[in-house]
């Protein structure tokens, strides 16, 4: 989450000890990197726009635009779901993040049909809870696994896509978002 600093005051080089071989160094970097702590600054000089501060996946950081950011504008979808395992909905992969998908009838099927799921992106763990029904959970593999307690939703991983598909005859429709 992105900091604004209220009332800092800069610093000047004459309030620089040179002779402090230690606090030389922090002082001087301090006041080199003041984007930091700069009174209602909150990202570099790196472009326009908002920007926020997020884990670049190899142990450093790098700034992003926020709506590239999961969760906060980041990707979503609606549409009506795949009726069978030949032709299931893909969901592309967004890296290191949660998809939370819902599933519901989108004519005269009943609202016990509704499922709520969740799949971690890092490890590929997921969660489905189907409502009146115990929730179901495992790892995904490249094969179709029940998503939810029941035998009605279906779900996999096929290389940089989620897939999913119902096997009943109604009309069901999805939504997502990357959090």
């Amino acid at each position: 989450m992105a900091t604004t600093v209220g009332n800092f005051t800069a610093i000047d080089d004459s309030e620089v000890d040179a002779e402090s071989p230690i606090t030389e160094s922090l002082v001087t970097r301090l006041r080199d990197n003041a984007y930091w702590v700069n009174e209602g600054t909150t990202q570099t000089s790196q472009g326009t726009g908002d920007k926020l501060l997020q884990t670049d996946g190899s142990g450093g950081v790098e700034w992003v635009d926020k709506d590239d950011v999961g969760g906060i504008e980041g990707t979503k979808g609606i549409g009506t779901l795949g009726s069978s395992s030949g032709a299931p909905t893909q969901i592309a992969i967004v890296t290191n993040r949660v998809l939370m998908i819902s599933i519901m009838p989108s004519t005269g099927a009943s609202s016990d049909y509704l499922l709520i799921g969740f799949i971690d992106s890092s490890d590929d763990t997921f969660t489905g809870q189907e409502v009146g029904q115990i929730s179901n959970s495992g790892t995904l593999t490249g094969s179709f696994q029940t998503f939810g307690n029941s035998t009605r939703y279906y779900v996999r991983k096929n290389s940089t896509n989620y897939e999913f598909y119902e096997d009943t005859t109604g009309a069901f429709t999805y939504s997502y978002i990357w959090m």
